[in-house]
């Protein structure tokens, strides 16, 4: 140790990656190494005396595991993590052979619970048999001390089923069901919003069943185009001219649970794959002609009503019945309202052990302001916000000051100016019922995407009635759509952020992590705005700018940067780019730039026609940036 501070070695090859898990590594009171290889790794390690290294898996050269071995020989008391992108169960038994620690990317949560406890005792790693997972084992006791067994200080996070918090009738009867059929070995079809918990319910029907041993995988089918998810589901067969060859996901979980996210993202060719695979336990692999049996369960998700699930043209009919062997809904957060303060207390609890705050408990206003607003992003947007108090939150009490913005406003029948404090109706502004209505039905109708039956469902009222209200006071929106937005960074945790943050804006997002999958992903699509980093492997953001500028003349594009120069802004407005912000970006500042070069877009469109320029100018005056761009964007599906 370095003045009794731990010292942690952090080895990933992805600076990115690397830097931002330093910097909390760093905050949580750590001394903190990196390397980005394993032989600098090692290099390191002959200098420097190290408590636990953390080490990423898949690196050029010298791979995680053999990095590990050496390392141990180097420094025989050092403890070590994997901590990998690409895990599975073969990988897990080789960390386990090592007396390594054994995390994925796609669970960080798991890893900084680990990492806290480790700081608090400063334990050793050891295994639970019974289960295999990591544990903490109180330091061996000196010779002639103790009793030569180890104390368990075992920490993990707690059950995928323990995670669903929530005490209404909804969460105890889907808490019921998944119980239930976690036993069946049946496929399960989980349907839900965005931020309901899709993944963690799939997680809990796996731990809950005879396949808790064996792996669970979960696969994004919107992460990759057709031919690199084949690839990576299906597997693909030796080659003659190489001879080799490669499992797909569905192998190499034999035995265990496979989560095919998004699947009504999937080409048809797929789902006939899948259909195969549900219907005879087989599959084949990429130009393969042999059938390979398979022992695997598939869960899927989407994010659709069980309306639209069963009429999608997305999902072929004889998939979507295979996999509705049985159907899980999650409900919106909208519709448990009673659940938030369960919620926020439960996500209070594990970051102010995160991040060391002394906050005791939730004032009665922030909770009022958190049980009436009506989270779009459903529980990852509460959680996100109350991260976000948090982090501001000094005293012992977070208070509604602390949380963010769109909480904190006025909603509802909360007509008064924020913090005005008034009890009587002096200085208060009013509104007219109608108006009241007018804005309640509207915000449903956009966190449903303009899903006429779902916003009835939710506001009490059947469709027909919905309409006439909406015709009544020209609300009607038969063509709602988001604006489009494509969204190019290597960064995945920062295209993640930046994504999910838009989309709670009502953005429909889609993402591309370097310039070839952008390109392909604007052939297949009409986009209205292109959110472009410039340094990325590959193809470069200024290539990518003049190549998406000279196939799409109506698209917009803006640059978002991390090395941002004066030669470098100058040499993209050459080249067409709308704006140009510095990372890190004020969020505010990114939406107004959407909305100018949103505007700007349709100006080009209708540069011919007067009276329609005049309807734009005239949205201008006295109107949010988000009222703008979505009036915008009606404006425009109606000349299109």
């Amino acid at each position: 140790m370095t003045d009794n501070k731990t010292v942690v070695l952090l080895v990933d090859d992805e600076p990115k990656f690397l830097a931002s898990l330093s910097e909390r590594i760093r905050l949580k009171g750590f001394v903190e190494l990196t390397a980005t290889s394993g032989e600098e790794a090692l290099e390191t390690a002959r200098k420097t005396d190290i408590d636990i290294a953390i080490v990423d898996q898949k690196m050029p050269g010298m791979d995680g595991l053999t990095a590990i071995t050496k390392l141990k020989e180097l420094q025989p008391g050092i403890q070590t993590v994997l901590l990998t992108g690409y895990g599975n169960e073969k990988l897990r038994e080789a960390a386990r052979a090592l007396d390594t620690g054994y995390f994925e990317k796609d669970e960080m949560r798991s890893f900084w619970a680990f990492i806290r406890e480790f700081g608090e005792k400063n334990g050793r790693i050891v295994f639970n048999p019974r289960t295999g997972n990591v544990e903490l084992g109180a330091p061996v006791p000196e010779a002639g001390g103790g009793t030569g067994t180890e104390s368990p200080a075992f920490y993990a996070a707690p059950p995928p089923l323990q995670r669903l918090i929530g005490e209404t009738r909804e969460m105890r009867a889907l808490k019921r069901h998944i119980r239930n059929v976690a036993s069946l070995d049946c496929p399960v079809l989980i349907l839900g919003e965005k931020g309901t918990g899709k993944e963690l319910a799939a997680r809990a029907i796996h731990w809950l069943s005879p396949r808790s041993e064996a792996p669970f995988i979960p696969v994004d089918a919107g992460a990759f185009n057709e031919t690199l998810f084949n690839n990576e589901l299906f597997g693909r067969e030796a080659s003659p001219e190489t001879g080799q060859g490669k499992k797909g996901v569905l192998e190499t979980a034999t035995g265990g649970t496979v989560l095919l996210k998004k699947i009504d993202g999937t080409r048809a060719s797929t789902q006939q794959k899948l259909l195969q695979l549900l219907t005879e336990n087989a599959i084949l692999r990429e130009g393969g002609i042999r059938p390979i049996p398979l022992d695997v369960r598939v869960i899927a998700t989407a994010g659709m009503t069980l309306e639209s699930a069963s009429q999608s043209a997305n999902l072929s009919a004889d998939l979507y019945e295979r996999l509705n062997a049985f159907l899980l809904r999650i409900p919106p957060l909208r519709e448990r309202v009673d659940d938030i303060p369960l919620l926020a207390n439960y996500f209070l609890d594990v970051y102010r052990k995160e991040f060391g705050k002394s906050i005791e408990a939730i004032s009665d206003d922030a909770m009022a302001a958190l049980s009436r607003y009506s989270y779009p992003g459903n529980v990852r947007e509460l959680e996100n916000a109350i991260e976000h108090a948090v982090i501001l939150c000094e005293g012992q009490h977070l208070e509604k000051k602390h949380l963010p913005g769109r909480i904190k406003k006025r909603r509802g029948n909360d007509t008064s100016p924020e913090g005005s404090g008034a009890s009587s109706g002096e200085n208060k502004h009013f509104v007219t019922l109608a108006e009241l209505e007018d804005r309640y039905i509207m915000e449903v109708m956009y966190a449903t995407g303009g899903n006429k039956s779902e916003a009835a469902r939710i506001l009490g009222i059947n469709r027909a009635s919905l309409w006439r209200k909406l015709k009544k006071r020209r609300l009607l929106m038969d063509n709602l759509q988001q604006i489009k937005l494509l969204i190019v960074d290597d960064d995945e945790k920062f295209l993640n952020t930046i994504a999910e943050r838009l989309g709670m804006k009502d953005f429909d997002v889609t993402t591309a992590a370097e310039g070839k999958k952008a390109l392909e992903a604007a052939e297949q699509g009409v986009f209205d705005v292109a959110i472009v980093d410039l340094n990325m492997p590959g193809m470069k953001g200024n290539d990518l700018l003049k190549t998406l500028k000279e196939n799409h003349k109506f698209l917009e594009v803006i640059i978002l940067t991390g090395f941002a120069s004066i030669d470098s802004a100058v040499e993209c407005m050459k080249l067409g780019a709308f704006g140009y912000l510095e990372k890190p970006y004020d969020f505010d500042k990114l939406l107004d730039m959407l909305k100018n070069a949103y505007e700007t877009r349709l100006r080009k469109k209708f540069d011919q026609n007067a009276k329609q320029m005049a309807e734009i100018e005239s949205l201008s005056v006295g109107s949010s940036p988000l009222s703008i761009l979505r009036a915008l964007k009606q404006l425009d599906d109606g000349m299109k």
